[in-house]
């Protein structure tokens, strides 16, 4: 859950910068632009709630149980030796799903900032 929403909500604030730079600058010559907050939310939140849901049914459908495996008894029958571990049944497929998510983020954040790459930093600052 930590890195899920650590992912979503730095990414998210970071891909909503470079997507504004790219409505403010790239759009059509001396057309007014305004960027209000609730646009760069807009895309914060959209990342987020992708995140959650993942999270959640992830949590519901599969959640992760503590399973202990012994490795070694002694001659009474009593465990002297054992190795536990959080598995979750469909654990892999909800890792790669959310894995798939964040590069699909990561590729078109890439695109974004590739399309942006000659604003002057200095015209961000203003």
């Amino acid at each position: 859950w930590f890195y899920g929403v650590g992912f979503a909500l730095t990414f998210s604030a970071l891909f909503a910068k470079v997507w504004r730079a790219k409505e403010l600058f790239m759009g059509q010559q001396f057309v007014r632009r305004k960027v209000e907050v609730k646009d760069v939310l807009f895309i914060v939140g959209i990342m987020l709630g992708i995140e959650v849901i993942i999270l959640i049914t992830w949590q519901i459908v599969s959640p992760f149980t503590w399973q202990r495996r012994v490795i070694s008894t002694d001659s009474n029958g009593y465990v002297t030796q054992s190795v536990g571990a959080c598995t979750s049944e469909y654990g892999d497929w909800f890792l790669l799903t959310q894995t798939v998510f964040h590069i699909i983020c990561l590729f078109y954040a890439l695109f974004l900032s590739y399309q942006t790459r000659s604003i002057p930093s200095d015209g961000l600052l203003q």
